[in-house]
């Protein structure tokens, strides 16, 4: 049950820095987006998760990093194989 949940680090400015774990079988997309804030300031990257019809969460880990732990799970059946690029 465990491994039914990412736990990774919320990117929000309302939420900066705090725990969040989501559940991987309501991730549908995981991609890098670079943000800006404030105007003015430099775009810092982020990890976006679409988990509809819940919207889109900002983390703080990297693309790969959420990556792994969406591949890791303690029974591998679960898993789909991965398409290879052409």
């Amino acid at each position: 049950m465990t491994n039914d949940f990412l736990n990774l680090t919320n990117a929000s400015v309302a939420q900066n820095g705090q725990k969040i774990a989501i559940r991987r079988d309501l991730v549908t997309t995981v991609f890098s987006a670079q943000v800006i804030r404030n105007e003015g300031d430099e775009p810092e990257t982020v990890t976006c998760l679409f988990c509809p019809p819940h919207g889109t969460w900002e983390v703080r880990e990297t693309y790969d990093q959420v990556w792994k732990q969406l591949r890791s799970t303690e029974n591998p059946e679960r898993l789909m194989p991965v398409a290879k690029p052409v």
